[in-house]
């Protein structure tokens, strides 16, 4: 019979398996898991105008730095970003033609 702690410790490495092998598919396209993560929740939020900080709000990734990683999106042009008229301090993201193509090359090749 296993511990609870031989528990965590086995699905915790358990999880740093899957996320190697996942790591290393987006790899291929030159992408991170998180920014996989920031394409598909604005492909599912292609209708709506959201702000980084909601698209922080429904990352898997709580801790992850999402201006930084937008901007490294913005900068590959598979993300664009604008700031509100009314509050400079907010800024809409929203993806581009070529963020969903990748999504697609992505589920098509890469087995996700």
């Amino acid at each position: 019979i296993y511990s609870n702690e031989q528990l965590v410790v086995g699905l915790m490495k358990t999880a740093q398996i899957i996320d190697r092998r996942v790591a290393a598919v987006f790899k291929k396209f030159g992408i991170t898991s998180v920014q996989y993560n920031i394409l598909r929740i604005l492909r599912g939020a292609q209708d709506e105008i959201i702000t980084v900080g909601e698209l922080k709000s429904r990352m898997i990734q709580a801790n992850a730095d999402c201006t930084r990683l937008v901007d490294r999106l913005v900068l590959k042009e598979l993300v664009d970003r604008r700031t509100c008229d009314e509050n400079r301090r907010q800024v809409y993201v929203s993806i581009t033609k070529a963020g969903l193509k990748l999504l697609d090359e992505i589920t098509i090749n890469g087995s996700c």
